[in-house]
């Protein structure tokens, strides 16, 4: 496997992988938007299995990407059948709690202080509203 895929955390704290870093890890030779669709028509639904991001435009069309859950990720590793595939899927499955084995508590450090941060907003929100 030439690229890794990396584990990063929705806005529910959920862990995903970016469509197109698995796009490249699977070295798929279609074209990342043309690939995406066909992998959706296996049932995938958005909102649920997957997350729409756009880039910032700097000129042209905003880019693409989606934030895929690890199920739809490893579901997708499996489509091609190949040893790459299933290289991917365990990637996938071995590090989806907490990181890569060389940076363990990186993403775990990463998900606290995402939560953290979140309950500083509904904290601050709840001192707003209930002034007395």
């Amino acid at each position: 496997m030439n690229a890794i895929v990396n584990i990063t955390y929705n806005s529910e704290q959920r862990p995903t992988v970016m469509g197109r870093e698995l796009h490249k890890a699977l070295e798929i030779c279609t074209p990342y938007h043309k690939w995406f669709p066909c992998m959706c028509e296996y049932g995938f639904v958005e909102g649920r299995d997957f997350w729409t991001n756009l880039s910032e435009s700097t000129g042209g069309r905003p880019g693409m990407d989606h934030q895929l859950t690890i199920d739809m990720a490893k579901e997708i590793c499996m489509i091609p059948r190949t040893d790459i595939g299933k290289r991917c899927r365990e990637h996938i499955r071995n590090r989806s709690d907490f990181g890569t084995a060389r940076r363990p508590f990186s993403s775990a450090l990463q998900y606290s202080k995402m939560r953290l941060e979140r309950i500083m907003e509904q904290s601050t929100h709840l001192l707003e509203t209930t002034t007395v």
